[in-house]
């Protein structure tokens, strides 16, 4: 009780100093919808961000404001604007910086509903505003002209352009824009002509989504992010040819586009996101960037007319479904496998096998890239080889039925069903996305100079009950047994495991009691979230950060043992557990924990301590 009275006493006196000294609040309880439930971002220990507040050198605000909430970005670069604890003030100033990081986005629905906020200051740090940021906001005062309605600050009030006033069959923006929110001109269906901002560089997600009269679409130099589904169902769009400045277009940015005929991804550009042209049903020529290194699922299902494509020497991943329903694709064929140019080879990828019953499967010599979750549905496929230059090709190496890098033999960056890799002398590295979709069934097989295991390395395959990490694993990429529905237990069996990254084993049929290896340090966010036959856990003695969520929805999880080595706990780490906490330190270590009382959506709940417990309610 004397623990539970001294809690309630700091935090008490904390609230009472707070509008004191701050009107930042970045550890408010805030409760906003996230695109991507797997990860959030993290919320400071209340203690800690109480003092970095009082050092911090002040902020220059144009108005008085209350109570706004800033949360740091998953990769700890940056802040973001993520709502306001007030809802009923009139003004309100977002700074350039805090804690000398900048504020560079505003949240999805971030003031949405603050009915009584009449004006807001946009700082230019800002590079990105949410989807539906100022929704429901009906007093706030927006900048009109020609029609659009913009949001910004007493040097630039045309930064942002939020929206248009009235339907329309042009848009000007102001040359003074640097940034498009998301949604601004979704469905604007009456919209024929755009011309941007000589400054432009956001276009935001779903900026001209459902634009369906739209015709053509002039990006300038300056732009280099356009944002998910940004001209999804634009379906009179004929042609995008995108700048070299351009540096991320997001998934099914072009979706949809049923009039597209030409496109270009500029060579800005290092990833084609999922589904980022599917269903262009007219698309028939596409040229891909020569920075371009990954085709991500599903990138171009459904381009029934496409025909010419080439891909530059730099790929490394393709999904196998990428090119999905491509009817009209023009491809070699070799010895049963589809392949596609790129580089100076005809035979650069192979990206289909068209025969699920084939048993052995012949790889032209001049192969670079195998498409990846490829040999996941070719069950009956026991044998894969190239004949010619002795298992040597122009970029790649078979042996015992895993692909090799012709100038590395020791990473495997393609296997398949009932895998048997080859480990020359030194450590075998376990490539990205190499085993995606296969049969694990001889999993054992790996061997125990395996080093490094890439992302999603496993991911969604099958057959493996266990799996057994053996001495030299110091790092388990991200996503690497994700969806690996049959795995019901793992085993570490040495001490060199440094990393497990995010989503490591997300969804998983891991069981009964898990205990994580000594000399691991960092567990990756949502690690093992999912995995709702999960029991127990015991956290390493040497482990320093555990990601968020990291055990979120393991709804069998009844505790989770952590040690004094570890500094901070995740957001949200179990978040939809009955899960208890046994801090195996004292009570005055663990209120040294960062994030402990950041744990949303748990209490009530007890932390039971080496010398008592304390209850959270």
């Amino acid at each position: 009780m004397k623990r539970y009275l001294r809690l309630t006493s700091i935090l008490l006196a904390f609230f009472i100093i707070l509008p004191l000294s701050s009107c930042f609040d970045p550890n408010y309880d805030w409760d906003l919808p996230e695109r991507d439930p797997v990860i959030l971002p993290p919320i400071f220990d209340l203690p800690e961000v109480t003092q970095a507040i009082e050092t911090a050198p002040p902020v220059i605000t144009e108005t008085p404001e209350e109570g706004l909430i800033l949360r740091l970005s998953d990769d700890g670069t940056h802040y973001i604007a993520a709502g306001c604890r007030d809802k009923n003030i009139e003004s309100l100033t977002i700074p350039n910086k805090y804690n000398d990081l900048y504020v560079t986005e505003i949240a999805d629905y971030a003031f949405a509903g603050m009915k009584k906020l009449r004006y807001i200051s946009i700082p230019d740090s800002i590079l990105h505003v949410g989807y539906k940021a100022f929704e429901g906001c009906t007093s706030l005062a927006y900048v009109e002209n020609l029609n659009v309605l913009y949001l910004g600050n007493t040097k630039n009030q045309f930064r942002v352009a939020v929206g248009f006033k009235n339907q329309t069959d042009r848009i000007n923006i102001s040359n003074a824009t640097v940034v498009i929110a998301d949604g601004a001109f979704e469905k604007c269906n009456k919209v024929t002509q755009i011309y941007l901002s000589s400054r432009m560089r956001t276009i935001g997600d779903y900026a001209f989504r459902g634009c369906t009269a739209l015709e053509s679409f002039e990006f300038g130099n300056s732009v280099s992010y356009i944002g998910e589904s940004a001209f999804a169902s634009c379906s009179k769009l004929s042609k995008i040819e995108i700048p070299d400045s351009v540096k991320e277009i997001g998934a099914s940015a072009f979706e949809g586009c049923t009039a597209l005929r030409q496109a270009s991804t500029g060579n800005g550009v290092k990833v084609i996101e999922s589904n980022t042209f599917a269903a262009c049903t007219t698309l028939e020529q596409i040229s891909i960037g020569a920075a371009v290194n990954h085709i991500k699922e599903m990138a171009f299902f459904g381009c029934k007319s496409l025909r010419d494509i080439s891909l530059p020497a730099v790929i490394q991943h393709v999904s196998a479904s990428a090119f999905l329903d491509c009817l009209a694709l023009k491809y070699e064929i070799y010895k049963g496998g589809k392949y596609l140019s790129g580089g100076d080879s005809d035979y650069f990828l192979l990206y289909e096998v068209p025969d699920r019953e084939i048993t052995t499967l012949p790889l032209h010599p001049d192969t670079a890239v195998v498409a990846y979750g490829l040999f996941g549905s070719l069950e009956k496929l026991s044998t894969i080889l190239i004949e010619e230059n002795y298992g040597s090709g122009k970029n790649i190496r078979v042996a015992n039925n895993c692909i090799y890098r012709l100038h590395d033999y020791n990473t495997v960056v393609m296997g398949m069903n009932h895998s048997r890799p080859y480990a020359s002398s030194g450590e075998l590295v376990i490539g990205d996305y190499a085993f995606y979709g296969c049969d694990l069934s001889a999993m054992e097989r790996l061997g125990r100079s395996v080093a490094e295991i890439g992302d999603y390395a496993f991911a969604y395959s099958r057959g493996a009950d266990s799996i057994r990490f053996f001495s030299e694993v110091r790092s388990i990429g991200e996503g690497a047994f994700m969806n690996c529905h049959s795995l019901q237990s793992i085993y570490f069996s040495g001490t060199k495991v440094e990393r497990i990254g995010d989503r490591a084993f997300y969804g998983s049929a891991l069981s009964g009691e898990l205990s994580l290896p000594t000399g691991l340090k960092k567990l990756g966010a949502s690690a093992f979230e999912g995995c709702t036959k999960l029991e127990n856990v015991i956290l390493s003695d040497t482990l320093v950060e555990v990601g968020n969520r990291a055990f979120a929805d393991c709804t069998s999880l009844r505790g989770v043992q952590i040690c004094p080595s570890t500094v901070s706990v995740g957001v949200d780490m179990m978040v939809n557990t009955s899960a208890g906490i046994y801090y195996t330190g004292d009570f005055e270590s663990w209120l040294k924990v960062a994030n402990r009382d950041a744990m949303k959506a748990l209490a009530p709940y007890t932390v039971y301590c080496r010398d008592g417990s304390v209850s959270y309610n």
